[in-house]
């Protein structure tokens, strides 16, 4: 998960893209020398957290405080101990991770699960109150109550500058429930046992879950906004020829006998003539023109009405010879998990699916006027948003309009690189009404040291799918 990835180390990687280990061709290569170092950072600012918080909490026994100097200060504290478990959970996802095939075994799922969740929870709870606690230290007229909140105050600042050179993925909605129940459950609980007696100094708690919720938003907003732009920029953009990520010498022996393998396989396949078809897409390279592999490009689960694609942006950056659609590629259901969802519900917005197709035909994202598609082949399956319904199965009574729609998206994304394979079986699919929108696409490009042969199945999971299945 990129939230393991800590803080700091980021740095070098949103600074340097493409010296970038986890981006570099869309591979992630085991790098030791990495994970050390991050491994590393992640223990010595655990040390200094508990360090801090040690100091802090002994100092604060002997200070007089008002009770808005002692809510800043334990909540200061606190704040940084739930930093301090972030940083052990994410030490200990990283080693269960590293030690296991969670994949493998699913008695470990619950428990990733339960980690992620929870590393998620605790860092947006805690950076937002962080962020709070810092500027009404700067900003605020109550001054600092000791020498430890001073050094417990630019710890807090250190923590957040690891934050936000994160590459942590925030969440609106939850993290604005989290930051009320957690700022809420500290002033209930801060006002019935800890608020000074004899001092009359209000604790305004309304203003301050206030303000948390708007940095919880503001952070989100932030973080999420430089994550999009990070995938999506054309700086990572994949050369896999340049940095010979393919070559034998880089790899294990296993994984090169497997390469090679394949390549005699597929070499074997050749024609007598030795040409590929007439359907073969030379794409960004292909045709012979110094070309070692094929670049297919995957997408999913994308909301057509929000203005920005980033799935379709990074898709067109690659310059894909085949872009295959798996599922959800339009929210023909209006329920997609983003605000558009709550905006469609609140205007009552009736379902027509072709519309919502070409919603998605026209955006800006999925077919840009100055890109040529001509080399290109799209297929596309659908899953069950786009078949109409969440988890819909063969019951669904809207299972054919749904079919016709997806049909003439299906047609429409093949006009700029028509293949008779795909044309055949969309005329069989029409004729036959209770037939599902599955089909093949066999796919052969010339590279530099074979012709390369491909059996591509877009499998249907929803017109025949039982309801328990």
């Amino acid at each position: 998960m990129c939230f393991t990835t800590s803080g700091l180390f980021p740095l070098g990687r949103m600074i340097n893209l493409r010296r970038s280990a986890e981006i570099i061709g869309n591979v992630i290569p085991k790098d030791n020398h990495r994970d050390v170092c991050v491994s590393c950072w992640r223990v010595l600012l655990l040390v200094l957290v508990v360090g801090v918080l040690f100091m802090s909490s002994t100092e604060m026994e002997d200070v007089a405080m008002t009770s808005q100097q002692l809510f800043t200060e334990i909540w200061c504290i606190f704040n940084m101990v739930m930093y301090a478990i972030y940083l052990l959970s994410v030490i200990f996802f990283s080693v269960l991770i590293e030690g296991c095939e969670c994949d493998a075994k699913p008695e470990f799922r619950f428990g990733t699960d339960f980690v992620y969740y929870f590393i998620v929870a605790s860092v947006q709870c805690a950076i937002p109150s962080m962020c709070q606690i810092f500027c009404y230290d700067m900003f605020g007229a109550h001054g600092f109550a000791s020498s430890a909140s001073v050094i417990c105050r630019v710890f807090v600042l250190v923590v957040l500058v690891d934050f936000f050179l994160s590459i942590v993925q925030c969440n609106y909605i939850l993290g604005i429930v989290y930051v009320i129940a957690y700022n809420g459950i500290y002033a209930i609980v801060f006002d019935a046992a800890i608020k000074l007696d004899d001092d009359d100094t209000a604790v305004d708690y309304a203003s301050w879950i206030t303000l948390c919720v708007l940095w919880s938003i503001a952070i989100t907003h932030c973080k999420n906004w430089v994550n999009y732009k990070w995938w999506t920029s054309e700086k990572i953009s994949f050369n896999v020829d340049t940095l010979q990520l393919l070559d034998v010498d880089g790899v294990d022996e296993s994984v090169a006998d497997e390469s090679e393998n394949l390549l005699a396989a597929s070499s074997s396949g050749d024609d007598d003539d030795g040409d590929a078809k007439d359907d073969e897409p030379s794409g960004s390279g292909g045709g012979g023109g110094g070309k070692r592999f094929i670049s297919i490009a995957m997408g999913s689960c994308t909301d057509q009405k929000k203005r920005t694609i980033g799935t379709y942006q990074a898709l067109h950056r690659e310059k894909p010879d085949m872009v295959l659609l798996l599922g959800d590629n339009a929210y023909t259901d209006l329920a997609p998990p983003t605000i558009t969802k709550l905006q469609t519900r609140l205007c009552k917005t009736e379902r027509v699916f072709s519309e919502e197709y070409q919603v998605l035909l026209n955006h800006k994202d999925f077919r840009p006027e100055k890109y040529d598609f001509s080399n290109q082949v799209w297929l596309a399956l659908w899953d069950d948003h786009d078949y109409g319904e969440n988890d819909a199965a063969m019951d669904y009574a809207e299972k054919l309009p749904s079919k016709q729609a997806f049909i003439e998206f299906l047609q429409t994304i093949q006009e700029t690189h028509r293949v008779q394979q795909i044309d055949d079986q969309i005329a069989v699919m029409q004729n036959e009404e209770n037939r599902g929108v599955y089909y093949y696409y066999d796919h052969e490009q010339k590279l530099d040291d074979a012709v390369v042969k491909l059996r591509v199945f877009m499998m249907d999971t929803r017109f025949d799918r039982a309801e328990d299945e």
